[in-house]
């Protein structure tokens, strides 16, 4: 055999070996991955491919029943019939409901590892957990459902990303119990309540504020809401306090004998009175600064769980009410 034939004949075995390479990455790829009907869980906790007998090892995933089986349910990392690895949970329009990653634990099996989240239907964000070898450790971060349409636009409707995510609540926890300080946020990023856990109970102070004034109305000298609102800005503040003195101003001293002022009310996003913020007998120099910051409701003093003192403020933080301490009752100024 001359030379040119047996250099034809290598190059074909050398392409069939080739080829027959790439077809068995290519079947042992496809392999690793088994739909939520092709397989099972059997008494010794481990998950099988039906008919094998070895633990499954590869992709578990699911599709949604609806929309002929297009949709994906879920996909879950396994090795040695256990979970492990990352996994991944879609609602039925596609977006993703949740996500982390498992790790196997001698004794303990498949636990939560690392950063899990999860996300509404609407897409908004609504937790980002922290686990470490199965129990909550770090930062638990809750959110609230808002998000703007410019931003959600930005991302074609789909799991609105952390960075545009409003903190409503966070809370930190070592090795399963809460521990360290926490707060909670509205909607606009003001606080609502602050405090500390120690070993899973509260401890220390524990401060609740009063909701944010989203809106302000002028008030005549009866107390009656005069037409027209402003908006809870400085702006809005300005031209509140203009109003509420062109008014007083206006009412004949007949009818205002007492000289009684008329007021800047601060009012919450239902509409409701939280507050007097001002009133033409006051300093025309306070801002929407002064009387915008967080205004305390109570504040509570814990001890291994337990109260043991609390005191009440009046909406503007300008005088204490009352306290309790359990072991004298009440008492006020």
């Amino acid at each position: 055999m001359s030379s040119t034939p047996r250099k034809k004949l290598f190059f074909r075995l050398l392409f069939l070996g080739f080829c027959t390479l790439v077809l068995n990455i290519l079947t042992s790829g496809c392999s690793k991955v088994a739909e939520e009907n092709n397989l099972e869980e059997r008494a010794d906790g481990l998950v099988y491919k039906i008919g094998s007998k070895t633990p499954f090892t590869g992709i578990r995933i699911k599709f949604h029943e609806e929309l002929e089986g297009r949709r994906k349910a879920y996909e879950f990392h396994y090795e040695g019939g256990l979970l492990n690895g990352p996994s991944e949970t879609y609602y039925l329009h596609g977006i993703t409901e949740s996500k982390g990653e498992y790790i196997v634990i001698p004794q303990k099996g498949s636990v939560k590892h690392g950063t899990f989240y999860s996300w509404r239907k609407n897409g908004t964000l609504v937790h980002k957990k922290s686990y470490k070898h199965g129990e909550l450790h770090g930062p638990q971060i809750l959110y609230h459902d808002k998000w703007t349409e410019e931003k959600r636009e930005v991302v074609g409707n789909g799991n609105q990303p952390e960075e545009d995510a409003i903190v409503q609540e966070e809370i930190h926890y070592v090795n399963g119990l809460k521990d360290g300080p926490y707060e909670r946020l509205q909607r606009d990023g003001s606080l609502l309540e602050t405090g500390s856990y120690r070993n899973g109970q509260f401890d220390g102070e524990q401060v609740y504020y009063f909701p944010s004034i989203r809106g302000l109305a002028v008030k005549d000298h009866l107390g009656f809401n005069r037409p027209g609102e402003f908006p809870a800005s400085a702006e809005g503040f300005t031209r509140a306090k203009a109003r509420a003195n062109s008014l007083y101003e206006s009412i004949p001293l007949s009818r205002n004998p007492e000289k009684k002022p008329a007021s800047v009310a601060g009012f919450d996003a239902d509409a409701k009175l939280l507050t007097i913020v001002w009133n033409t007998e006051q300093d025309e120099a306070i801002s929407w600064n002064d009387i915008s910051k967080p205004r305390p409701k109570y504040r509570r003093v814990w001890q291994n769980g337990k109260v043991i003192k609390t005191s009440w403020h009046d909406p503007q933080d300008q005088r204490f009410l009352f306290q309790k301490n359990p072991s004298s009752g009440l008492s006020s100024q």
